[in-house]
């Protein structure tokens, strides 16, 4: 069968789109293997939709960045969409939630860069403190366990350029076997020291449980959802939240809350870049 998909680059995060969801999951994880194998750049696999918008990752995880491209990817086909005075936006299903998104205006070109935004709901998200470096934080269909910037600093003294990503990797898959916690897809959010900088740092390590793939990630949108609830958690309060990525890039966050003060749902913004490529794939 021919596999057609576009890769896009979501503030780092690497992924690819394919068209159709009429795969079975057996076949979604077949054709996450092969798409990774041909593009070792890309972090992660969606499958779009024919119909409504609506896209379903390989391994049936909540991705926020995969979103945001999902987005971008039916604003490009005009599929869905509706302008008002702040842009264009549509709604998509992913993960079973019903998420608004958009942009400010759609290239009309490619190469280009845009950036675009997503509704995250996170109404009954779990947050609590297991201990003074850690706090955990559970979404819809995925997990993260928020570490404080004294364990990456501690981490990274103990390796060299070279063992380092394996290194974090290692520890994050330990540190996930120890909590116990379960979930589509889990996390280890590390921060990094940031004194002053206005922002909070990240290095996301995340693992996917049905492909089974641990990923030091350039970016990724719902650790930095987690990330910025654990700051709100923890006091450490403000008007919208700058999550700084690996790749350099930033999400922007901020919160909607009820009337008792609960967020239940997060904007979060950021640019997607695309070369708008049609990819095939024969397997």
């Amino acid at each position: 069968m021919d596999i057609k998909y576009k890769i896009f680059d979501p503030s780092g995060n690497i992924t690819a789109l394919v068209e159709g969801d009429h795969f079975t999951p057996e076949e979604r994880i077949v054709i996450n293997d092969a798409i990774m194998a041909k593009h070792a750049e890309v972090e992660q696999v969606g499958f779009l939709s024919d119909g409504a918008p609506a896209m379903t990752m390989a391994g049936g995880e909540f991705c926020g960045n995969a979103t945001r491209s999902a987005v971008l990817a039916y604003l490009l086909q005009g599929d869905g969409t509706a302008s008002n005075s702040s842009g264009i936006s549509l709604n998509i299903r992913t993960c079973g939630k019903d998420i608004d998104g958009g942009a400010a205006e759609v290239p009309a070109s490619a190469p280009s860069e845009i950036e675009v935004w997503c509704r995250i709901p996170v109404g009954g998200y779990q947050i609590c403190q297991l201990d003074e470096e850690t706090i955990r934080v559970d979404l819809d269909g995925i997990s993260f366990l928020i570490k404080e910037s004294p364990v990456l600093e501690k981490l990274e003294s103990q390796f060299d350029a070279d063992s380092r990503d394996a290194g974090l990797k290692a520890e994050a898959a330990r540190l996930l076997s120890e909590s116990g916690i379960d979930n589509d897809a889990l996390g280890v959010i590390f921060k990094r020291a940031s004194a002053g900088a206005g922002y909070v740092e990240i290095v996301p390590a995340i693992w996917v449980k049905a492909v089974d793939t641990m990923f030091l990630e350039n970016a990724c949108g719902s650790g930095s959802i987690a990330a910025s609830l654990a700051e709100a958690f923890a006091g450490r309060t403000a008007a919208e939240y700058t999550i700084m990525q690996p790749s350099g890039r930033p999400l922007i966050i901020t919160h909607e809350k009820d009337s008792a003060g609960t967020v239940q749902a997060a904007h979060f913004r950021g640019p997607i870049r695309y070369d708008g490529v049609l990819h095939t794939l024969q397997l």
